[in-house]
């Protein structure tokens, strides 16, 4: 169930980065924001899947994230006839890992605390 749940809102995450960037950002791609917007949302995201993961599951994260960030491109592919640079996106999406690894590493890391502290 952990999985599942990991999953989930990872891929939830990945599509929230992509569409609140219009309004939190006024740039369609996140990546085309100003700061850390993109890289700083991908770690959080990385943070809260893997301090839901269960424990060995990093690769949970980076998946879970670039899934959702994928299938909110695929449709502004589709709806928005927007995607003439899907193999540059991919390309970025597949780098887009590592800052989520580094996220799911730290969230493990703060679940693994936070278990021994609460004896479980």
């Amino acid at each position: 169930m952990e999985q599942r749940t990991a999953i989930a809102v990872g891929a939830i995450c990945g599509a929230v980065i992509w569409g609140a960037s219009p309004v939190l950002t006024g740039q369609l791609e996140p990546w085309d924001a100003p700061g850390l917007y993109y890289v700083g949302g991908v770690v959080v995201s990385g943070v809260i899947v893997g301090a839901l993961a269960p424990p060995r599951s990093l690769w949970l994260g980076p998946l879970a994230i670039g899934l959702g960030q994928a299938v909110w491109i695929f449709g502004m592919m589709l709806f928005r006839n927007e995607g003439n640079l899907w193999p540059l996106t991919i390309v970025a999406l597949v780098l887009a890992a590592v800052p989520a690894l580094v996220g799911s590493a730290i969230g493990a890391g703060l679940r693994g605390i936070w278990t021994k502290k609460s004896g479980g």
